[in-house]
């Protein structure tokens, strides 16, 4: 099952569950990490913590591993990352960063190879280009707003764009959310 790549196996933290879930000798392929997409989502690769942490902030739901049984806190966590998976991916593309996402998703198994290997990501210099995106984004909505006039224009919606553009003289036929 594991070694299936025509499905995804969600991980919370996938780099070092892989890790150690190929070190047993299992091997892992077309894997997520629920951990990475709140990092990409909220614009915080340094951002720790656990999957109960990160189920008790976005799902509401809590579970104490001390004290439930571990076939309970096996059955939470499953539901957990079904559940935060989802979330986080129409988190993601409310925010349009599905090209980031898949970016750095399709870096996994090579951040993996490199933990593998003992050679550490950069945690660091990924937040700084992630950071430089932002920076990109907020520079665009400014001088979309500045060309249109429109200080208040929401440049993530296409209705206010195709009329903004309407009223510089630019016919937009279709608009999508997309």
């Amino acid at each position: 099952l594991l070694a299936d790549a025509s499905m995804t196996k969600v991980f919370y933290d996938a780099v070092a569950d892989v890790v150690v879930v190929e070190k047993l000798g299992f091997q892992v392929r077309n894997y997520t990490s629920v951990k990475a997409m709140h990092q990409v989502s909220t614009y915080d690769v340094q951002r720790e913590g656990s999957l109960l942490s990160l189920s008790s902030e976005l799902l509401g739901c809590s579970w104490s591993e001390e004290s439930e049984q571990r076939q309970d806190v096996l059955e939470k966590s499953v539901l957990a990352l079904y559940h935060l998976h989802h979330l986080l991916m129409q988190q993601i593309e409310e925010r349009y960063l599905e090209r980031v996402w898949h970016r750095e998703e399709s870096c996994l198994p090579v951040i993996v190879k490199l933990q593998q290997a003992g050679i550490q990501f950069d945690f660091e210099g990924w937040s700084l280009e992630l950071e430089g995106y932002e920076n990109e984004k907020q520079t665009l909505r400014q001088t979309i707003q500045e060309e249109c006039q429109c200080p208040e224009l929401d440049v993530q919606s296409p209705r206010q764009l195709q009329m903004a553009l309407w009223k510089q003289g630019a016919q937009v036929a279709y608009v999508s959310e997309k």
